[in-house]
């Protein structure tokens, strides 16, 4: 797989039942469909994009990000190929 998809559908989170998450909001959730497997969709977020740009179809490719010495998230950035 080369890590590069598209925004299949999104939800911007503005309120959370997670103590844990209460700084981050308002926080993105995406859905990525991959292009080297369009049936396959992948959850994630993207990171370094501000929520009110976001859009369907919007190409992006996966980064990961080591949140912990166990822990590494899976996330997206956009891909400026178009």
């Amino acid at each position: 797989m080369n890590g590069r998809g598209r925004i299949y559908s999104y939800l911007v989170v503005h309120q959370t039942a997670l103590p844990a998450w209460r700084d981050l909001v308002p926080y993105n959730i995406v859905m990525v469909e991959l292009d080297d497997a369009p049936e396959i969709r992948v959850m994630g977020n993207v990171v370094d994009v501000d929520n009110a740009d976001l859009s369907i179809g919007m190409p992006l490719r996966a980064v990961f990000d080591d949140v912990t010495e166990e822990d590494t998230l899976l996330r997206w950035r956009r891909d400026d190929r178009d």
